[in-house]
Order: structure tokens, then sequence, then C-alpha cells
């Protein structure tokens, strides 16, 4: 009876950390930040199924920096309307699926070298 306790109990945490894995991987992304220092490039109606217009939608390309320095350009959207100038945001981006969420950050929340890295 003990070894089926010991081999069930090893199942259950060994598919619990498969899942935690696949989770990571296909769900959560890296931290980055980017200042909102040019508008959009982009703005697009986004339409019903019937063609009616319901919101707008701005395409943003910015520079943005994760904390160990790394910089690259990232694509990401916004609805409704468009992002307030010279804010910070913080950015949980994925390799294959781009930005997942994205938040706005105060200035003084970041390090210096971020902040410098993007002014």
């Amino acid at each position: 009876m003990k070894k089926v306790i010991v081999v069930l109990t090893s199942l259950v945490v060994l598919l619990g950390a498969v899942a935690a894995l696949f989770y990571q991987k296909n769900y959560t992304g890296e931290e980055y930040f980017t200042l909102i220092n040019q508008g959009p490039i982009k703005i697009e109606d986004v339409r019903d199924a019937n063609g009616t217009v319901r919101d707008k939608e701005y395409l943003y390309q910015l520079s943005a920096v994760n904390k160990e320095g790394k910089e690259t350009s990232i694509t990401f959207s916004s609805f409704g309307r468009p992002l307030t100038q010279d804010k910070y945001l913080s950015l949980e981006y994925h390799e294959q699926k781009g930005v997942l969420r994205w938040h706005e950050v105060q200035a003084n929340d970041l390090s210096k070298q971020i902040t410098q890295s993007l002014n």
C-alpha cells in the first residue's frame, strides 16, 4: 500500500512539474520596459461581425530594454485610445507571441540604467 501511495504521489508531482513548465513556456514572457516617446505607427478601426466600427486599435513599435540591458524593438497594440506620451510601460514579452501584457510604471520604480537606456 505504501508503494502505491509513493508512486501516485510521484506521478502527481511529476504532472504538476510538467504543467508548470508548459505554462511558463507558453503563457509567460520576459519583462521589458519602454518609454512612450512616439505616436502610433498605425491606427485601424476594429469592426464587429456586421462590419460596424466598434473601437480603434493603435499599433506601436518602440524600443524596449530588459533588466540586463538587452535592447529590442517591440510591436504591440492599445485599444480604445492612444497611449499617453512620456509614460513608462512594463511589457511582458514572449518571443513567439509578442507582448502578452503591459502596464504603466513610474520612472522612480525603474533602475537608473533602464531610464538612461530609454531616454
